[in-house]
């Protein structure tokens, strides 16, 4: 795999244009490594180990994925940019698509008793029912960011 910096500053692959996914290394699963990226891990430097793979096979334990962005400047910086942990690609696809469809179900049940109420077709609250895809998107996000903000705010106290 060709590796070069993208637009962004990632690390991509030069062939898909795609960020490229690291992992944290454990050098007992990783049978294909030439263990020439190994470093001194903790506080000894008697303990060696890997220090990043690709191979999600031979990640270690606990360890969450990462990407690689570039630092410039007089001397060229890495950083660690870790993937947050959630959905992705098919699930994502699933679940939103499970939403939508019951908003719409709900949507023509609600149509159906608002007419059999009313006796005639009319414009309603019902159509608020559509809206709740959108609705749900920015309660999740609101709740996310919130449970994120007294994580860090009880991190910080030290409870």
């Amino acid at each position: 795999m060709n590796k070069q910096i993208g637009a962004d500053r990632f690390l991509v692959n030069t062939d898909t244009g795609e960020r490229i996914k690291f992992y944290q290394c454990d050098p007992e699963k990783n049978r294909r490594c030439k263990k020439s990226g190994c470093r001194p891990l903790g506080r000894g430097n008697d303990i060696i180990g890997c220090d990043i793979t690709t191979d999600p096979k031979a990640r270690a334990a606990g360890s969450r994925p990462f990407y690689l962005y570039c630092i410039p400047g007089p001397s060229v910086e890495w950083s660690r940019v870790y993937i947050p942990p959630g959905l992705s690609g098919k699930r994502l696809f699933i679940k939103w698509s499970a939403i939508i469809l019951f908003s719409a179900l709900l949507f023509i049940a609600a149509k159906y008793a608002a007419f059999k109420e009313r006796g005639y077709e009319a414009f309603g609250g019902e159509y608020v029912i559509l809206l709740l895809p959108f609705i749900y998107y920015v309660a999740e996000r609101i709740i996310k960011d919130w449970i994120t903000h007294l994580k860090d705010r009880s991190d910080k106290n030290g409870l």
